[in-house]
């Protein structure tokens, strides 16, 4: 997945949000996810914390640590990729827990649809908003009460779509309560 820094070199020259948005993208997707930077004043990768260690300077850090608190938080034993060849983009537990992350696109607006076939499908869910940059939880007022859209997904006719902030680096949670 290459590493965020100021290399020359195309393998290490990702900026702190393309490295995030690679984690997120890699926790949706099921895969595990390395992190190295290669900052250095004369960008020798060689003298950087990827060839010596020592202390990160990058600013994907922090909120790859923030990724870590919400990935603990999450369900045991961890995330997996829910319905990855349909496009619903989300990583979670089934009729549990869900994570659909946005990346750098900027919606104002998620419709909360959910893949789900049988009654067990027909769960209530707490939402929270997270920021996956600056690294905040907003919750949500109110539950989502999923019933039959179609044959194949859920969603809550009286609330059918989800206000976004409309910046990048976004991420929303579903908590089955």
């Amino acid at each position: 997945m290459v590493y965020e820094g100021n290399s020359t070199k195309r393998w290490g020259s990702l900026t702190g949000p393309e490295m995030v948005e690679r984690f997120w993208f890699g926790l949706i997707g099921g895969t595990y996810v390395g992190h190295s930077e290669t900052y250095n004043a004369d960008r020798n990768a060689d003298y950087s914390w990827l060839g010596q260690g020592g202390r990160l300077a990058g600013s994907s850090a922090p909120r790859l640590a923030f990724l870590r608190k919400v990935m603990e938080d999450g369900p045991a034993p961890g995330i997996e990729p829910i319905q990855p060849w349909w496009g619903y983009h989300l990583g979670g537990k089934v009729d549990a827990y869900y994570l659909r992350y946005f990346g750098s696109d900027t919606p104002t607006e998620w419709d909360v649809v959910l893949p789900g076939r049988g009654t067990e499908a027909l769960q209530s869910y707490r939402a929270d908003i997270i920021d996956t940059w600056n690294m905040t939880v907003t919750p949500v007022a109110g539950k989502f009460t999923m019933a039959r859209k179609n044959d194949y997904d859920v969603h809550d006719p009286s609330r059918p779509k989800l206000a976004l902030p409309g910046k990048p680096w976004i991420a929303v949670r579903l908590v089955r309560v």
